[in-house]
């Protein structure tokens, strides 16, 4: 009969540096309560991040489109483009993405977004977890690993009578 272990603590290990693969092999050593040691392999995959270069905007006006940077953790596939960013990736409530610039052309990474104001509401933009790589808006690596979280930040609009 197979022995059933039972977990008595949690480890917690951070990985220094850039991380430059998908994937990662690693070894862990399990000391047993007896004394007896084991070593366990362990994969990992790395996930897919979005996030932002810099401070959010915190206001807008109701006129003037604003701009916020924004750069993935390594390169999405292949035929990610900029209209998937400006088109069908965000979720914008109270604006509409008008424009998505390369800061690093031809590279993909980093992207400078640019939304409309659709008045004086406040503005929420949201990028989704990626659930679906076949998707139109999916944000996701040449190897089928889609973006792992939800970005999401709100700018104020004007205040009322001003």
């Amino acid at each position: 009969a197979d022995a059933v272990g039972t977990v008595v603590g949690t480890v917690t290990a951070t990985v220094a540096g850039t991380l430059a693969a998908a994937s990662y092999a690693l070894t862990v050593s399990v000391t047993e309560s007896g004394g007896g040691t084991a070593t366990v392999p362990v994969a990992i995959a790395v996930q897919l991040r979005a996030s932002l270069e810099g401070e959010a905007p915190t206001a807008h006006d109701g006129q003037t489109a604003f701009t916020f940077a924004l750069r993935l953790s390594e390169p999405p596939k292949s035929d990610f483009s900029y209209t998937t960013l400006r088109d069908h990736a965000f979720t914008v409530t109270g604006g509409t993405v008008n424009n998505v610039r390369r800061l690093e052309p031809p590279g993909n990474m980093r992207w400078e977004i640019t939304v409309q104001p659709a008045g004086n509401g406040d503005v929420t933009v949201v990028l989704p977890a990626t659930t679906d790589c076949t998707a139109s808006g999916a944000v996701c690596t040449a190897d089928g690993r889609g973006l792992a979280t939800r970005l999401e930040f709100t700018v104020t609009g004007p205040p009322a009578g001003g």
